[in-house]
């Protein structure tokens, strides 16, 4: 199963797992596009990345709003990832944090990524 073979916008997820090198994005269910049907329990696994861009899109209305770099001790927690893209060597998430309600961007440039499916803790 590939990014591309997968859809989770509006899919809040169930926790995520940071640590230095690793961070792991766990879903209580995936969409399968080829299957047309949902797989319980999964994770996207990221990993060994080179850089991490991190943005928060702070709005204050419709009309007003800021961007803030995060740097890697400030990433917030998705509650949403609504779009999922691999664009050349960068993996790009974006969607809503569980923490803030902001926006968040994460790119993170020349990494190892794997859908695991089940994800068993």
């Amino acid at each position: 199963m590939t990014l591309k073979d997968i859809e989770v916008a509006d899919i809040p997820l169930t926790k995520t797992i940071k640590n230095s090198t690793e961070i792991l994005f766990v879903f209580p269910e995936i969409y399968s596009i080829n299957d047309k049907k949902y797989i319980k329990n999964c994770a996207l696994k990221i990993e060994n990345w080179k850089d991490l861009q991190a943005l928060a899109i702070i709005s204050y209305s419709s009309s007003s709003f800021d961007k803030k770099e995060l740097q890697e001790n400030e990433l917030e927690n998705f509650d949403l990832i609504q779009e999922i893209t691999l664009d050349g060597n960068f993996l790009t998430l974006k969607g809503y944090s569980r923490d803030s309600n902001n926006w968040l961007e994460y790119s993170f440039l020349d990494c190892n990524y794997e859908i695991l499916n089940p994800y068993l803790e």
